[in-house]
């Protein structure tokens, strides 16, 4: 019987991988011959996941072992971990950051996600452990030599806002200096805004801990941030934001966080003044960011107005931006188009969203943060058909 050319296994294998059960298909495909075996080998390998479950890391040191040509193939590599409860499901962290220290192997690795808990739950002491592996996967991947040259995109979903010896590891800034695609959300491990002021350790995490972050990275083009704390949280410092610096940034996803610190001496300083150095811009989406209207050392009150003047004469190249809510002066109705947008310093809580009357922006100019945000909008679709026309 002719065999099949190599070439045309290959469409096959690609083919199956489409399909609705992509895993169990290309398993039976490579069972027909050891040619068919190579040509699914591609898909079949090209990601893996490592789970907390006891057999997951079992399988892919087996992978490891016994198909070592294999490393070649994978691209993507994720870890997953959900809140398994009951220990004798639960693999132990030494066995799961087992596989982390193998990844140098991974030579062809273009992508890394790491996915935690989306909430913080100290059930029966596990989301410590889960705060452990954290710690323990960061400093394998700060050890792996030779380092992965391929990766280009790292995501990792429920960082906890805890102190991290991981993350100071000096080798974890040098994994971190190529890559290109940068996605972090955090969970925080406080419940309101008092605690936010109150917890050294809290803001330890962001004066410290999640500067290598923010800065070891030197050609970023996608830069995501989403903190779950949706009363604007307390994140980096003004000082950390200006250290930030990528020329070749395009796309911008901040969720949860405060434009202008106000302990700066500048009336745009921090996130704000970190998006209008970023010329280079082509997208931006901003959710839950609040304005702080009151900068001690400045005089005058800041308005979501000034703030999207400034994207629409500075970001020269922004062809597409979203903002969610929609800016809500203090003072105006509850069931109105505006979203709750403007907060001011307090002691007791860092910030609040409650003014007296009479403070703050006016209320009865709330109609010009929607003018300027639409004319933004506008702005941004012309330069977006210009280049579709092109």
């Amino acid at each position: 019987m002719q065999t099949l050319p190599t070439e045309l296994k290959g469409v096959i294998a690609e083919h199956l991988q489409k399909g609705t059960r992509p895993k169990k298909n290309l398993s039976a495909f490579r069972l027909v011959s050891k040619d068919f075996a190579y040509a699914a080998a591609p898909s079949l390998f090209r990601s893996l996941k490592l789970s907390r479950h006891i057999e997951s890391h079992k399988s892919i040191a087996n992978v490891l072992d016994n198909r070592p040509n294999f490393v070649n193939y994978v691209k993507n590599f994720s870890v997953v971990v959900s809140t398994l409860r009951h220990s004798h499901h639960r693999d132990s962290i030494e066995n799961s950051t087992s596989i982390i220290s193998r990844l140098n192997l991974f030579s062809a690795l273009e992508t890394m996600c790491l996915r935690f808990p989306d909430d913080f739950d100290d059930e029966d002491g596990y989301q410590s452990e889960v705060q452990k592996l954290q710690n323990m996967i960061f400093e394998e991947l700060a050890n792996l030599s030779p380092k992965l040259n391929a990766l280009r995109k790292l995501e990792i979903h429920g960082l906890i806002t805890q102190p991290n010896k991981g993350l100071r590891n000096a080798g974890f800034r040098s994994f971190l200096r190529d890559i290109a695609d940068l996605h972090i959300g955090v969970v925080s491990h406080v419940e309101t805004r008092e605690e936010l002021v109150r917890n050294t350790a809290y803001r330890e995490f962001w004066d410290k801990d999640i500067v290598p972050f923010l800065t070891a990275p030197t050609d970023l083009t996608s830069f995501t941030l989403i903190s779950d704390f949706r009363d604007g949280i307390i994140g980096p410092n003004y000082a950390v934001w200006d250290s930030m610096n990528w020329p070749k940034l395009r796309t911008l996803v901040v969720q949860g966080f405060i434009f202008n610190d106000k302990d700066a001496s500048l009336a745009i300083n921090g996130l704000e003044a970190f998006i209008l150095r970023h010329t280079s811009l082509t997208y931006l989406n901003l959710k839950d960011c609040l304005l702080n209207v009151n900068i001690p050392q400045v005089p005058k009150i800041r308005t979501w107005v000034d703030v999207f003047t400034g994207f629409q004469d500075g970001l020269v190249n922004l062809q597409k931006f979203t903002t969610y809510p929609h800016p809500r002066r203090p003072h105006c109705a509850k069931n109105d188009q505006y979203g709750v947008s403007y907060i001011h310093p307090c002691t007791q809580l860092g910030y609040s969203a409650s003014f007296e009357k009479h403070e703050g922006p006016n209320p009865d100019e709330a109609f010009r943060d929607m003018t300027a945000l639409e004319t933004l909008m506008r702005r941004c679709r012309v330069r977006r058909q210009k280049m579709i026309s092109r």
